[in-house]
């Protein structure tokens, strides 16, 4: 940790503040790999030789794929050799590829620059890097800042996305994604402490077996691992679908990234307040479910919105990212929490391949079904998941605020 045990403030010291952006920034990075395309993912996969709606599917679901089986992998590694180490292998794996992206223009090539993108899997990395660097009396607001950096990130992609492609097609969006993973490098080189390898070196000899009974045996846990899931997975099914709902009302690529861009930065300023206020009363349950009930109110004016509707489609962005950058910005800090402190590598490694998984069977599930039977069933599929979800998320607990004079790394008390 950068600080004393004796700073009890709850405070952020300079050093903690440079500290906070620069390990948000590395997330960031990570996340516009599988952010950036999703506004121009058919456009963009139509473009390339040998085409089909499966394919499509198959150039977002690879780097999603990869993410699934490696994140744990590089968290139980980060665990035993070092989290520096593993960082700056997933960044350097992301840059290269981004740059066999940047040559190709077959779909078999396309898929193969994805998966060796999405095999840099250090989202678990950089959470249990930044548990590890930060004081108990800061580490909500520090996830909480991770979580909205991830906000910003898709905001920021989606609305360049569609920009980027339409200047320099396929050259430019991935040309950003090594330019920026050379820098993720450059900055974790340079500037993110070394940190110690755990103290409890006799669980370095645990079993996979044993550690996967580990990683599930809190419910808590368990919860916001099916949470991560079921967020990227309607988030992906979504942006697999809305580029074709754009074509058929003749909203064009600029209008599209206008619509984006105004309906996610009105959010962002919404969700502040809320997320505020969730931290200040430790009311985190409830802002859970919220933002889940406002997911589903978004697919339901979706689907009311297929029918033309144009001003029926910004509310039901301006709900959908309501609701996503809410859960962006709550799950890694309820992770925090509730994750044990010994296992932190491993439990963020399952975390982020949740993300991941939902990440790809999304972008399959969006593509197949709106190209095959129509947007409006990816929908009604989307407000069906919204309520499968609010119900398993129903009877998560609440964590209660850690008192001051504790300055131990211990993972938060639960409401029985």
């Amino acid at each position: 940790m950068l600080e004393s045990s004796v700073n009890t403030s709850s405070k952020f010291t300079t050093d903690e503040k440079g500290l906070t952006a620069k390990l948000a920034g590395l997330f960031s990075i990570r996340m516009l790999g599988i952010f950036i395309i999703l506004p121009i993912l058919v456009t963009y996969s139509q473009s390339l030789e040998g085409s089909t709606p499966v394919l499509t599917g198959l150039v977002f679901a690879s780097y999603a794929i990869t993410q699934i089986l490696l994140q744990p992998i590089f968290g139980i590694v980060s665990d035993k050799i070092g989290r520096k180490p593993a960082l700056i292998v997933g960044l350097a794996l992301f840059t290269l590829g981004s740059l066999v992206l940047v040559f190709t223009s077959n779909i078999y090539i396309a898929i193969l620059g994805r998966i060796i993108q999405g095999s840099g899997a250090v989202s678990a990395v950089v959470l249990a890097m930044a548990t590890d660097l930060t004081r108990e009396q800061i580490r909500s607001k520090v996830m909480a800042f991770i979580g909205v950096s991830i906000g910003l990130t898709f905001g920021i992609a989606i609305s360049i996305a569609p920009i980027i492609y339409y200047l320099a097609k396929g050259y430019g969006i991935f040309g950003l994604c090594a330019l920026l993973g050379l820098a993720g490098i450059y900055v974790t080189i340079k500037y993110i402490p070394e940190i110690p390898i755990p103290p409890k070196a006799d669980h370095h000899k645990e079993s996979f077996k044993e550690l996967a009974q580990i990683a599930f045996k809190e419910n808590n846990v368990v919860r916001l691992y099916f949470g991560a899931f079921m967020l990227h997975l309607l988030l992906t099914m979504t942006f697999a679908t809305l580029p074709i709902l754009f074509k058929q009302l003749e909203i064009s690529t600029v209008s599209s990234a206008f619509y984006y861009t105004a309906t996610f930065f009105v959010s962002i300023i919404v969700m502040f307040i809320f997320v505020g206020l969730a931290e200040k009363f430790y009311k985190h349950r409830i802002l859970f479910l919220f933002a889940i009930i406002l997911l589903a109110a978004s697919y339901l004016f979706m689907l009311i919105s297929a029918d033309g509707s144009r001003w029926l489609i910004i509310i039901s962005l301006a709900l959908f990212f309501f609701g996503f950058n809410i859960m962006e910005a709550s799950q890694p800090s309820l992770m925090s929490r509730f994750a044990d402190q010994n296992y932190r590598g491993t439990i963020m490694g399952i975390f982020s391949s949740s993300q991941f998984l939902g990440a790809s069977i999304g972008g399959m599930l969006g593509s197949v079904i709106s190209g095959y039977f129509g947007v409006q069933y990816v929908f009604y599929l989307t407000f069906l998941l919204t309520a499968l979800w609010f119900v398993i998320a129903w009877p998560m607990q609440n964590p209660i605020k850690p008192t001051k004079q504790s300055n131990t790394e211990t993972t938060d008390e639960v409401i029985a």
